[in-house]
């Protein structure tokens, strides 16, 4: 929590299981939509798909390999509940924009920060920026344990969600 300035967190085994950790702590309707980088490894889609929730797929940009937000703002419709931006090869998706593509609707930002630990967006640490974020530690990620991810929140709710979530019920 101090590397990342998020005021909670919990482990999950690995960045699949984490991101669907997290997606079903936002409670979102099965069926709603979430927008998801067409450039990712195929467990942020995945992770949509076994919440019961239906990927759409957006361009990146071919400079940075993030999240196009023009070309997402094309894609949303009253279905769209969720982004996903990918935080891909240790660089931020241009966060204030999807901030504020988002500010004043109830989508959320899930951010998969596999690949972002210790990588900030203007004094930010990636992961923390949305409603919910994902640090991975397998063994190709920048700090590695084998297997292992962190899920990050800023929101009390869904930490406490999360709890529940990864734990059977437990808390």
């Amino acid at each position: 929590l101090e590397l990342t300035d998020s005021k909670y967190a919990v482990l999950a085994p690995n960045g699949t299981l984490g991101l669907y950790l997290a997606i079903l702590a936002l409670e979102l309707e099965p069926g709603s939509e979430v927008i998801v980088p067409s450039f990712t490894f195929y467990a942020s889609a995945m992770s949509v798909y076994f919440a019961g929730l239906v990927p759409v797929f957006v361009d990146v940009d071919p400079k940075t390999y993030n999240i196009d937000i023009e070309k997402t703002k094309e894609l949303i419709t009253a279905r769209t509940k969720a982004i996903m931006p990918v935080h891909i090869y240790g660089q931020s998706a241009d966060m204030d924009a999807l901030v504020s593509l988002c500010d004043g609707t109830d989508i959320k930002i899930i951010e998969d920060a596999a690949q972002g630990y210790g990588v900030r967006y203007n004094g930010r640490h990636t992961g923390t920026i949305g409603d919910v974020g994902v640090i991975s530690f397998f063994a190709d990620k920048t700090i590695t344990m084998g297997e292992g991810a962190l899920v990050l929140t800023n929101d009390e709710h869904i930490f406490e969600k999360l709890k529940l979530l990864r734990n059977q019920g437990r808390p």
